[in-house]
């Protein structure tokens, strides 16, 4: 599957293929803080697609600020699926962005299934 120009790193590129993958199912109900993501999913008209208040952030696309988790606590998830920088030795989640840190911390708090998409190279980062 191409790629857009616009993934700059290899997140993007994860949560762009996470998000192409998940247009083949129907019928979701999606919430996400990445503007990406969301326009991807927008153009299923069956897909209810939810984005928190705030600021985007210019690197990633992300929208941040606001509420932030407040806008989390509204939803109950049958799936989190996230993206993070690493993994260490005892399968603690490690980034080092602190809005994402909070974010995805509040959607496993609320989700009856996690799934982690990670690469071989975020093991052992901590």
């Amino acid at each position: 599957m191409p790629l857009p120009a616009v993934a700059k790193d290899e997140a993007e590129v994860k949560v762009i293929v996470v998000a192409s993958a998940l247009t083949a199912r129907r019928h979701l109900k999606v919430v996400t803080y990445s503007l990406r993501s969301a326009l991807r999913f927008s153009e299923r008209d069956d897909f209810v697609v939810a984005v928190p208040a705030g600021f985007v952030r210019h690197v990633d696309g992300a929208v941040v600020g606001g509420q932030d988790t407040g806008f989390l606590e509204q939803f109950l998830f049958d799936y989190a699926i996230l993206s993070v920088s690493g993994m260490d030795a005892a399968g603690n989640i490690c980034d080092d962005d602190q809005f994402e840190v909070r974010f995805a911390s509040m959607a496993m708090q609320r989700a009856k299934t996690i799934l982690l998409a990670l690469d071989s190279s975020k093991f052992g980062k901590g």
